[in-house]
């Protein structure tokens, strides 16, 4: 027998052994599966929910243990932006963003975000981190420590 007869045979074990496959997510199923929101952004009644496949880039700029970043968006997303924000401006009211519904920014816009570049100053490595985490999916809302963005 040549070297790779026990392994396939434990492989073809594990495959076709009972309850594995009933055990196991398919995996064409995960994988179409569309991903949670990782944050939100409301204003006047309008509610845009962001999920990691909407995020084109995340920069993380620090300096003298202030965190700022930069959240570019995917063009679908910028143009929800750019509606939202644009209805924000003419109605004055302020823009939530959230992230796994903690709300972490109420900015005022003075005129439309239509650049799909959101900056959002002022936090910490630990909170531009777990955002970058959640983007890369190595987070989900559900295993997020509720408190991280609570301090904003």
């Amino acid at each position: 027998m040549t070297g790779t007869g026990p392994t396939l045979f434990l492989a073809a074990t594990l495959v076709f052994s009972p309850g594995f496959a009933s055990a196991q997510d398919d995996p064409l199923s995960l994988l179409m599966r569309e991903p949670e929101p990782i944050m939100s952004i409301a204003s006047t009644g309008r509610v845009i929910d962001l999920r990691p496949t909407d995020i084109a880039a995340l920069e993380i700029s620090e300096s003298g243990g202030i965190t700022d970043m930069f959240l570019r968006l995917e063009p679908d997303a910028t143009d929800s932006l750019t509606a939202l924000t644009g209805v924000a401006v003419t109605s004055g009211e302020p823009v939530f963003v959230s992230v796994c519904g903690t709300e972490i920014m109420r900015p005022r816009m003075f005129a439309p975000v239509d650049s799909g570049t959101i900056y959002m100053p002022g936090f910490d490595a630990v909170q531009a981190e777990t955002l970058r985490a959640l983007w890369h999916g190595r987070e989900t809302c559900g295993t997020l420590d509720t408190g991280v963005f609570d301090a904003q």
